[in-house]
């Protein structure tokens, strides 16, 4: 618990006492005789000590930090650190250390340093647990102070307190790329003239990452000790462990920062630790810093703060609650922060770089709003006095949730310049680690097997908080069309589940685990889910935690309403199965509907029979639905029993008494899975999709946008795999010429990109360009370019979705409107500054049909601009000319990395413009001729994009020379193109007869002439 100061020493009734002067002398004549022996010991022979013999301390250390001395402390200034500690002799062994092990050439754990930014995988080379950490005591000097970089590093005195569980007389723990002093390993008993082992070596293994600390008897089972370490470490810029970074004041001067990135399994790197989610232990933490402007923050708050010379002080930190070292956290930064206090008494602050509060308020002031919503809805209360919030640029991830130390990469908004779905974006973020703060933090997988049991619950939230907080957003229905039909791609493709030993952070983790606790949330109710969910964590607070501590207490919940069920066994399959399915559903006479499963993947005919599927790929799938005849179910909120059910035991099921006629009579349609709450797509007979098309196109507002989304996106992915003949999802966007919400047009809009890659540079371009045209007129005259601050977000995100649309494929008055606002820009950049969140179309085409001039004011604009995100957008108008000549520009510029502001803008714009209509061969024809000059990079990107718009058998011959004539071009990199290439030809070729079919059916075939 916070603030807890150990277990107090129990009252000695009975026994021999001594008064205290004889107790004393007692005390004294024990220590010079203990040094006097140690000192024999060491001369004799250094590498062992026989016996460590203590008397116990007036209470455990777990109470606050001990002294200078004690601690073998920090020194007043780095050079005194390293040249003049007081425990540590001139025969401490370093990196050349004689005590070596077969996997070691040095006790210290390395000297190695890694600059590498891929995220790692958690290791899961798990300890062998015969002892287990319960305290730490750390205290860390992060020296970002030297007049060089290359200078920094981390001096690290920690004493881990340990319980033993087994006899054993190893003690390993975790240590990756440490400097460990060997000859400051201690390890003392807290019992009262108790005996520690010897410490006869030390091997790391550097394999492993484990540190082992070899005694010379086993320790006592039962017993605890204190092992005391001494290292240090090269400061990197890698992001993981304790690492260095620096922001750009405005005299143009460095200010560097330290900050930490513990997760997941990077506590290592920075600590000598038992680095597994399993071990909740306490912590107290001090760190030292210099004096002036630099500020350090961690966990808790700052309980005292304590000089360390004339430059130097020590922020004494309160102790922690229990908990894993991952969400450990530490900064040192020159920032600046705003600071309110919640309604429960809770400091909440925001911390960002001098010059940036503005830009953070609007992060700050939701982070309360989401703070204060999961304060109220979920227990037990918030067990910290405070939680902050900081912004370190170059993390590598978004957001890490640190029990009370949040760090993020950017949560700054400036609604001068930033769209609002930055805005949206932000507000997620911070309700995901917001969550963590229970689900993650309080109550942690016990390994990384169980992580769903964090981030898919944590990305449920996000979505639910923002949803409940603002309901115009719509953050429900967004989900369903930005995450769920994505991983639905994903998990049809991807071979792994989402529950596995080492987890991929990936979109299965997240936002299948999402979906299935969606999915949990429409089959338990709102009111008995969020119970669930208490009574959860409550029962496992600071505890580890694996699925079935959840099904239990889900089982328990649910018998309180008289629902008698294996939660465990109803939800398994869809964590331990990689997939899903889709359900066909058939009429077999009115009033029924029979129900079967099949396994979904993007192969159908994968054969799947020894992939050693635990469930045989069936699952348990609660079915809703509504008909044409009774649409009400659409607005109900359902409970357990009102779900129908589809049980993995059963080849198929009949759905009695349903409100449904035949297909062919108006209104005969069945619609299943409502507001796509279930982890399913669902199949129907030809003559129920043709019902439900012409319901669509007769009066689309019967369905929610949500099941409009649904159709779509079922109906093409379908269609993908075979399932569906494609003719009818084709037929299942022309209600969109009378529909214009975000929500039913985003799958829509995914099918046109993906046509429009595939038919570009074939003879259907004209007629597909004209199909959408007629799709987007109505919307863009509904939309236009021009907002008003009253806008919700999804009519902010549609009017620039439609004018994008609108002025690619040419409508005339989009293309006039741009030309006017751009041309307005250009007189006067202040007055007539477009909107943040349609600017980037207006400035594209302005440029397009303006010319060289337009295109010399944006390119103008780009190069003097010092800020970074503001040149980024700029990059697209600059792609945006129709002139072969002036792209041709473009692209010389873009090759010349000293035009660039940044490397990574040199493959934007190139890819960019392959995939343009109006580019794509100039970019093609340009890296030919250029080949040897352009980075590797670029050079691949280009291919990728050209292998999905080229379709003459030119483009193969081209490809196969210069990959024999070239070195910058991998043979991996053709191998995969040319796949790409050779299906999509493929493709092409199965589906002209009904593509030709199609658009002459809906009054385009003049087009294919």
């Amino acid at each position: 618990m916070e603030g807890q100061t150990g277990p107090p020493l129990k009252e000695r009734t009975r026994g021999f006492y001594l008064s205290v002067p004889c107790a004393c002398a007692l005390i004294l004549l024990a220590v010079i005789l203990a040094a006097v022996v140690g000192i024999v010991v060491f001369i004799a022979e250094p590498r062992h000590a026989v016996c460590q013999c203590h008397m116990p301390n007036a209470s455990l250390p777990v109470g606050g930090i001990r002294s200078r001395e004690e601690l073998h402390g920090f020194p007043y200034s780095s050079k005194d650190y390293l040249t003049n500690s007081t425990m540590i002799s001139t025969l401490a062994l370093s990196a050349s250390s004689q005590h070596t092990s077969s996997t070691s050439t040095s006790s210290s754990a390395t000297s190695a340093t890694t600059t590498t930014t891929t995220q790692p995988l958690p290791v899961n080379k798990t300890l062998p647990g015969h002892v287990e950490p319960y305290h730490y005591n750390m205290e860390l000097f992060i020296d970002i102070f030297q007049c060089n970089s290359s200078l920094f590093k981390l001096h690290g005195n920690v004493s881990i307190f340990l319980d033993v569980k087994t006899p054993t007389a190893n003690i390993i723990l975790h240590a990756k790329e440490l400097t460990i002093f060997r000859q400051s390993l201690s390890l003392k008993p807290l019992r009262t003239y108790q005996c520690a082992p010897g410490i006869v070596d030390a091997i790391y293994d550097k394999e492993e990452e484990f540190y082992t600390v070899v005694l010379d008897e086993k320790l006592t089972v039962g017993e605890r000790y204190e092992l005391a370490i001494r290292y240090e470490d090269k400061l990197t810029s890698s992001p993981f462990g304790i690492s260095f970074g620096y922001d750009t004041d405005e005299a143009g001067q460095k200010q560097y920062f330290a900050v930490s990135q513990f997760h997941p399994s990077a506590a290592r790197q920075a600590i000598p630790c038992f680095d597994e989610p399993r071990y909740k232990t306490t912590f107290n933490i001090t760190l030292v810093r210099k004096v002036g402007n630099y500020t350090s923050w961690s966990n808790t708050d700052i309980i005292r703060q304590d000089p360390r010379g004339d430059n130097f002080v020590a922020d004494v930190y309160k102790t922690t609650p229990k908990m894993y070292i991952d969400i450990l956290a530490f900064a040192v930064v020159n920032y600046d922060y705003m600071e309110n206090v919640t309604s429960t008494g809770v400091t909440y602050r925001t911390i960002s770089k001098p010059g940036t509060t503005a830009e953070a308020t609007m992060a700050h002031q939701q982070g309360i709003r989401i703070f204060e919503w999961f304060s109220k809805n979920l227990q037990p209360p918030y067990p910290l006095s405070k939680i902050d919030n900081i912004v370190v640029k170059g993390r590598v991830w978004a957001g890490m949730e640190n029990w009370g130390l949040l760090i993020y990469n950017d949560i700054l908004f400036n609604p001068a310049v930033d769209p609002r779905k930055l805005e949206q974006q932000t507000m997620l973020l911070l309700a995901h680690e917001m969550c963590h703060q229970w689900l993650g933090n309080l109550v942690s997988p016990k390994t990384w097997r169980w992580s769903w049991l964090s981030e898919g619950y944590a990305m449920f939230f996000e979505v639910h908080v923002i949803h409940s907080l603002h309901p115009s957003r719509r953050a429900d229905e967004f989900f369903v069309v930005d995450r769920l039909h994505r991983v639905f791609i994903d998990d049809a493709n991807k071979h792994w589940p989402i529950v596995k030993d080492e987890p991929k952070f990936d979109n299965i983790l997240y936002s299948k685990g999402a979906g299935v606790v969606r999915m949990m949330r429409l089959i338990f109710g709102e009111e008995l889910f969020l119970r669930a969910i208490n009574a959860y964590l409550i029962k496992h607070q600071y505890s580890s935690v694996e699925n079935s501590d959840m099904w239990t207490v889900f089982n328990e919940e649910a018998a309180k309403e008289n629902i008698t069920l294996n939660v465990g066994d109803l939800m398994e399959p869809w964590l331990l199965q990689m997939h899903y399915p889709v359900v066909m559903v058939t009429i077999p006479r009115p009033g029924a509907l029979e129900v079967s499963q099949q396994l979904f993947q993007n192969n159908m005919s994968a054969d799947v029979s020894d992939d050693g599927a635990k469930y045989g790929y069936k699952w348990d799938i609660p079915l809703t639905y509504v008909t044409g005849s009774d649409t009400s179910p659409f607005s109900k909120e359902y409970t357990f029993q009102e779900i129908s059910w589809l049980y993995r035991t059963q080849n198929s099921t009949v759905v009695e008494n349903v409100n449904i006629t035949d297909p062919s009579t108006p209104g005969g349609w069945v619609l299943v899975n409502l507001h796509q709450m279930g982890y399913y797509r669902v199949n129907y007979e030809e003559a129920n999709w043709l019902a439900l098309v012409r319901q669509l196109e007769t009066d689309h507002t019967v369905i929610p946008p949500v099941n409009r989304a649904q159709i779509i996106d079922d109906a093409f992915n379908l269609a993908r795999v075979g399932l569906l003949n494609a003719s009818i999802a084709f037929r299942t966007l022309g209600f969109l010429r009378n529909d214009s919400d975000y929500i039913s047009w985003t799958p829509a809009t995914r099918v046109l990109d993906d046509l429009d890659s595939r038919l570009l540079d074939t003879r259907f371009y004209g007629a597909f360009k004209a199909f959408v045209l007629d799709l987007v007129t109505n919307a863009y005259r509904n939309y236009g370019l021009e907002g008003n601050a009253s806008d919700t977000l999804l009519v902010v995100y549609q009017r620039d979705r439609i004018a994008r649309l609108a002025c690619q494929y040419g409508l005339g008055s989009c293309l006039a409107d741009s030309t006017r606002l751009f041309n307005l820009w250009t007189i006067d950049q202040d007055k007539y500054r477009p909107s943040p969140d349609i600017v980037d179309v207006i400035n594209c085409y302005g440029v397009r049909e303006g010319g060289l001039k337009a295109w010399q004011a944006m390119y103008d604009a780009y190069s003097t601009t010092n800020n970074l995100k503001y040149a980024f957008r700029l990059l697209y108008p600059l792609t945006c000319p129709k002139e072969p000549w002036l792209l041709r520009r473009v692209l010389d510029i873009a090759s010349d990395a000293k035009k660039m502001k940044k490397t990574s803008h040199q493959s934007t714009v190139f890819t960019t413009l392959a995939r343009s209509q109006d580019a794509m061969h100039v970019v093609w024809n340009y890296v030919k001729d250029n080949i040897n000059t352009l980075s590797e990079f670029t050079v691949r990107d280009v291919i990728r994009v050209a292998a999905q718009t080229l379709t003459s058998s030119t483009f193969v011959s081209e490809l196969e020379f210069l990959a024999n004539h070239t070195k910058s071009i991998s043979p991996s990199v053709v191998s995969s193109a040319l796949s790409g290439f050779n299906t999509r030809k493929l493709w092409l070729e199965d589906h002209s007869a009904m593509l030709t079919e199609w658009f002459n059916e809906m009054g385009y075939g003049n087009y294919l002439l």
